[in-house]
């Protein structure tokens, strides 16, 4: 797989770039105010177009919130009681994931993060 230096991956090596990240330790996990904002700032930094962003919060806690995207979409949920948050990005454009998952790593403040790179529909 080739890389360049604006997009993750030539598009010749498949469809869509997409990022599998675990974050531990984090904070401001809980609200759906400020999910929905985080979600909106990774959108926009990767320079993805937004359609829609869902929320729905569980009880007595977590929550799973999706970025809808022309791309495709980001998606995060959340186990407050771990301080635990799954994120999804997947682009099929030419956006870098790469720049919103830097975002969720600066509002998140994981202590630790596992990342999975996968070019899909190659």
């Amino acid at each position: 797989m080739k890389k360049t230096k604006g997009n993750f991956y030539l598009e010749k090596n498949g469809i869509g770039k997409h990022l599998i990240a675990e974050f531990y330790g984090c904070k401001n996990i809980s609200s759906t105010f400020q999910v929905r904002k985080i979600l909106k700032e990774a959108v926009e930094k990767m320079g993805a177009t937004l359609l829609k962003v869902t929320i729905y919060k569980f009880h007595p806690q977590g929550l799973t919130a999706i970025a809808l995207l022309a791309e495709s979409h980001l998606s995060i949920h959340s186990w407050p009681e771990f301080n635990y948050v799954a994120i999804d990005i997947f682009t099929c454009g030419k956006q870098n994931p790469k720049l919103a998952l830097e975002v969720l790593k600066e509002k998140y403040q994981p202590k630790q993060i596992k990342v999975i790179k996968l070019v899909r529909g190659k």
